[in-house]
């Protein structure tokens, strides 16, 4: 797996957590504990995945996954342009993933 992979899951748990912080920020503790929570696991993701973990892509891909069905499904519900953003940037993500996830060649 080459370090672009790595580097971008990094930058995209380290947005997450961000933006947890922020949600928390204006009072969502359930931003604050997903946001977080999950964007360190995708954290450790990208550290299985600078160690060319199998595991860490599957894990990032599934992480990313229920992000953007989260988002998605508050952005139907609120309909606040934040959300949007989060689920069209999960969305992206998620399919830049899955090109990896086709891409990755048996050891």
């Amino acid at each position: 797996m080459n370090k672009q992979v790595c580097l971008a899951v990094l930058i995209y748990s380290l947005t997450l957590m961000s933006c947890g912080l922020l949600g928390y920020q204006k009072g969502s503790m359930g931003s604050l504990y997903a946001g977080t929570g999950l964007g360190f696991l995708l954290f450790l993701s990208s550290i299985a995945l600078f160690f060319q973990k199998k595991a860490g892509l599957y894990a990032a891909t599934l992480l990313t996954a229920a992000f953007s069905a989260v988002f998605l499904i508050r952005y139907v519900k609120t309909e606040k342009p934040f959300l949007a953003l989060l689920a069209a940037l999960s969305g992206g993500m998620l399919c830049y993933l899955l090109l990896q996830l086709s891409k990755w060649k048996k050891n």
